[in-house]
């Protein structure tokens, strides 16, 4: 029992405390055994660490001048991955504080010891920009299962207040959807899903922070009336598809300080003309929806819709109700 213990013992400090830059040797380890009250030896310690190989862990053996050093790399982060990690948690409006903490804590066991303390040192959660819904893992866990499982899901939707009170939609009607992928985006997490009950035969979106009641359906999920993987693949490159709307192509003039916002929104291998002095043209996919016309508004002069009409005529509608409102102030 003592071996089995020191030898678990020993492969849980290679792991917790090893990394490319910082080998353990056998000097560390027995200094942890003896820490642990066990009464480890150099040959009962190269013994463990031939079964520790053997066993197909990739324990990585150099030499640091005259003495072997050991590391496991495939348990820790590096530096840039533990940061791309931890800031997509803090970025991520959809965690909760102490969910973020916990996820962050989790992360930073994966990392070596001084990491840990760099990281302690840096990161700061800003409780202003994350939802307070605690209940929002438990519905991706249940669309998780029910995705798996091939069936449908129930949940009631709600919005907030003034109050931060829950609004909930059509007098806390209990909807019934078919679901098929969960997308994040804009730092939000969205349910896509399939609304057999609505007589519309295309998907809708759900925010899961905004869902409660979450509970899978017995029913299957059946037929839908569009293909899924389009869907999804649509979702996934989309610009402004978080809210659903009709989707058309549209042609836009615009200036070279709005060239970056086009290529960051739709990729760098858009295709862009140039028209002139500081003038640019570009065909690009877009969804009548506010999100669009957020994005539209928000680049102000910078950018002109120029088909089709019906876009064109929309906006100058908007533009007009608008003026209006300041008129009024």
């Amino acid at each position: 029992m003592k071996s089995r213990l020191q030898l678990l013992a020993i492969l849980k400090y290679i792991m917790e405390e090893s990394s490319e830059n910082s080998p353990v040797g056998y000097s560390e380890i027995m200094n942890f055994l003896f820490s642990k009250g066990m009464c480890p030896n150099k040959n009962t310690l190269t013994a463990d660490i031939k079964i520790i190989k053997e066993a197909g862990f990739d324990l990585i053996t150099g030499k640091v001048g005259k003495y072997h050093k050991y590391y496991l790399p495939s348990e820790h982060f590096d530096t840039t991955e533990a940061r791309l990690l931890i800031d997509s948690i803090i970025s991520a409006k959809f965690i909760t504080p102490n969910k973020a903490a916990t996820l962050i804590n989790k992360v930073l066991r994966l990392t070596d010891s001084e990491m840990l303390l760099q990281y302690m040192k840096d990161i700061v959660i800003d409780n202003r920009q994350k939802h307070n819904n605690c209940y929002t893992y438990y519905s991706i866990n249940v669309i998780q299962e029910a995705l798996s499982r091939g069936k449908r899901m129930n949940f009631r939707y709600f919005d907030l207040d003034e109050n931060k009170k829950r609004v909930y939609r059509h007098s806390k009607k209990v909807y019934e959807v078919c679901p098929i992928t969960m997308i994040n985006g804009m730092d939000n997490y969205y349910l896509i899903a399939y609304d057999p009950h609505s007589g519309c035969s295309r998907e809708k979106t759900f925010r899961i922070d905004r869902m409660e009641d979450t509970v899978i359906n017995k029913k299957n999920i059946g037929d839908i009336p569009f293909d899924r993987d389009e869907c999804i693949q649509r979702y996934r490159s989309s610009v402004f598809s978080m809210y659903s709307g009709h989707r058309i192509t549209a042609e836009f003039e615009f200036d070279f300080k709005a060239m970056n916002i086009i290529y960051d929104k739709y990729g760098e291998d858009t295709k862009i003309t140039k028209l002139g002095e500081d003038r640019y043209y570009a065909k690009l996919p877009v969804e009548d929806s506010p999100t669009f016309w957020g994005w539209i508004f928000m680049l102000e002069d910078r950018i002109r819709i120029l088909s089709p009409s019906h876009l064109v005529k929309e906006y100058s509608e908007k533009l007009d109700r608008m003026r209006k409102i300041v008129k009024c102030v």
